[in-house]
This record gives structure tokens, sequence and C-alpha cells, in this order.
């Protein structure tokens, strides 16, 4: 039987300082848990995660071209690449650099805005962050560029109008699209909870479980029949989507669906009212239905996930609410919570346990870039 341990005593140590610093408030636990998220990140090999082996010898010089897509790379990556090889030869060096430039922004809106800065790391990892951080490299390079941004203003929310707010981002959104394309629709969906007007706890439930019922009636009765149409026309961009289907079936499990909508309706029920009108928690909502109404696409996971990072801002608030029987409905809070962190730790470690090295995620087994990674799938299969 495999047993990937790296990740599953990454989780539980993880676990361990969130309860830790729930009892003790102590600030070297934050310290603690952002170098063991930092090491975990940037000291892995460099085959853990599907592109990462292509964009760190691209990085380094070893090789000259990205990937077998014949698509022209966009320019400021480019000059990116140019930097870096510029700059080191050595993967161990890419890959911390990498790490470094994409969860900077991460760290700042943790250290200001999570009640709970490793339980925050660890959700980075339930949430499923991580893939699109260890793989997609351009897109999260420019996403940073974004929330950098995206953190000045919200940390500066009474400053100056929305006018400014729109038009700073704007220009962060601009400069990240020659990083990466996609980087549009981050840009747009910053700027949409900036002007979502209030909303009722409620309506935050009822939209997450609407948008999921959705998705599954559109996966189950409408989305295969579209995708085959455009297949018998043999559209290339399809016939790459549907060799995502067919390389990884996980992609169509339902249980990731769940989890993430899961963690959603437990925040918004029990998050204080300062935070129903965030643009934090607006942002979350966005991402979650944008999640469930198209969880089938793979273009939709990797433009999702890295947006999760401000549920696991949010998850850390829950039991903030005041109500009249307040004590009586912390309680509550709390046991639900514990609950469904638990829940989350051991969905987690099974999927560590007996793991495929066939997965096109190529995220097993962990190697640490000191170790001997030869005989990992990213060289070896895929």
């Amino acid at each position: 039987m495999l047993i990937d341990f790296p990740y599953i005593f990454f989780y539980l140590i993880m676990l361990l300082l969130s309860y830790e610093y729930h009892l003790s408030h102590k600030k070297k636990i934050i310290n603690i848990a952002i170098v063991l998220t930092f090491v975990f990140c940037g000291l892995r090999a460099p085959v853990v995660g599907a592109d990462t082996w292509n964009y760190v010898r691209y990085l380094t010089g070893e090789r000259a071209f990205y990937n077998s897509d014949e698509r022209e790379l966009e320019s400021l990556f480019l000059l990116y690449r140019h930097v870096i090889c510029t700059i080191t030869s050595y993967r161990v060096m890419v890959m911390l650099i990498n790490t470094f430039l994409t969860l900077l922004p991460v760290c700042l809106l943790f250290l200001k805005f999570s009640r709970n800065v490793p339980l925050s790391c660890l959700m980075f990892f339930y949430l499923d962050c991580e893939l699109t951080y260890w793989v997609g490299l351009r897109q999260v390079l420019g996403l940073s560029i974004i929330l950098l941004v995206y953190y000045y203003i919200l940390t500066r929310m009474n400053d100056k109008g929305i006018l400014y707010k729109i038009l700073y981002l704007s220009i962060a959104t601009f400069v990240s699209y020659f990083i990466h394309t996609i980087c549009l629709l981050y840009g747009i969906i910053c700027i949409l909870s900036l002007l979502i007007p209030c909303i009722h706890r409620n309506l935050y439930i009822v939209l997450i479980i609407i948008s999921f019922v959705f998705g599954i009636i559109y996966h189950s009765y409408v989305q295969i029949d579209i995708f085959q149409l455009y297949l018998n026309q043999q559209f290339t961009v399809w016939d790459r989507l549907s060799d995502y289907f067919d390389r990884d079936e996980q992609l169509l499990m339902k249980w990731p669906l769940i989890r993430f909508s899961l963690v959603g309706i437990v925040s918004y029920m029990f998050i204080g009212k300062k935070w129903l009108n965030h643009p934090i928690s607006k942002m979350f909502l966005v991402s979650i239905m944008l999640y469930n109404v198209l969880f089938t696409l793979p273009l939709i996971h990797r433009l999702a996930y890295p947006l999760f990072i401000l549920g696991a801002i949010l998850f850390t608030h829950a039991g903030e609410f005041k109500t009249n029987n307040i004590l009586h409905k912390k309680q509550i809070a709390n046991n639900i919570v514990v609950v469904l962190l638990l829940y989350l730790t051991y969905t987690h470690v099974m999927e560590n346990v007996d793991y495929s090295t066939k997965s096109s995620s190529r995220m097993h087994p962990y190697y640490f870039i000191f170790q001997d990674y030869s005989d990992h799938p990213s060289i070896n299969r895929f």
C-alpha cells in the first residue's frame, strides 16, 4: 500500500499548531506555521505537481520551451524567465523564488485578516489551493500582482472612493494579463467583490445551495451532450478538454464540490456581521458559485482554487457572530467547525493512502528537493 507520509505529517502538524494557537495566541506559532508552509511548498522536488517539472527546467535554461503547447507565451512571463535565468540556474533557487513571489500576498492576507493563521495555512491545502499554486506558475504569478493590490485596497477600505480602487485593480489586471491571460477574470472578480451590495446571511447560503444543485443537474443532463457536440465537430480546444477528462477521472468526483460548499455554508452561518459585508466574503461566494456550476471543467478548477484562499481566511472567523443567546450559539458553531475540520483532515489523510501514480496532477509521491526523485511519475510516466 502506497502512503504519502509527508502530506499526512504536514496536515497533522498544522492541525496541532492551529489548536495550540487557538489556546495561546502566541505569535511564534504563527511564524512556525508560515515557515513550515513555505518550506513544504518551496522545497518540494520540482517533479511534484503537474507542469512543475516543465517550468522549472524552462526557467533554469535547461530547456528552451515551456511545454508542448505551441501558443506563444505572454511577454511579461518571457521577461520573468530572462531575469530568473540571469540570476540562477539552480532548481532549488528557482523553486524558492517562485514560492516566495506567489505566496507573499497570501501570507500578507493571512496575517492581516485571519483569526487563526495556522488554521488558514492548513485550509490552504484542505481547499486545494496548493494545486494551482504548484501547477499554474504563470497564473499565480499574475494573480499575485492582483492580490497585492487587493490587499492594499482592503487595508485602506475607508480611503478614497470606489473609482480609485477600481482603477488600481484595473491597472494590476492589465499588467498581470501579460503574465497569464486568465488574470483578466481574476481582476473582474476582485472588482465585483467591491461592487456587490450587502448580502443577507441566508442569501449567501441559498446561493451556494442553488449553484450546487444547478451544477449537478448541468453536469448530469447538459454538459456531456454539449461536449460531445463539439467533439463531433473536431474542435481542437474541446479535444484538449476531453483529454483532461480521459486522463484524470477524479475531476468528475463530487466530493470536492460538497467540501467547498460545506466550508462556505458553515462560514457564512457563523461569521460576524462585519464579515458578512466584507469583500472577502463576496469574493469567496463568487468563487464557490463559479466552481459549483462548472466543476467538471479543469480550467475552472485552475480559476477557482486560488481564490479559495479567501475561504481559508473566512473559515477562521466562524463563531464571531453576536446573538442574544451568544454562549449557546458559539458552542454550536465551535462544535460544527471542529467536526468539519476533523472530517476534512480524515478525507485528506485518506487521499494520501493507496494513492494513484497515474493521476495527471502528479502530486504523489511527495519528495523534498534534496531527495532522489528520478523515479517520480513526472519523469518516468508523463
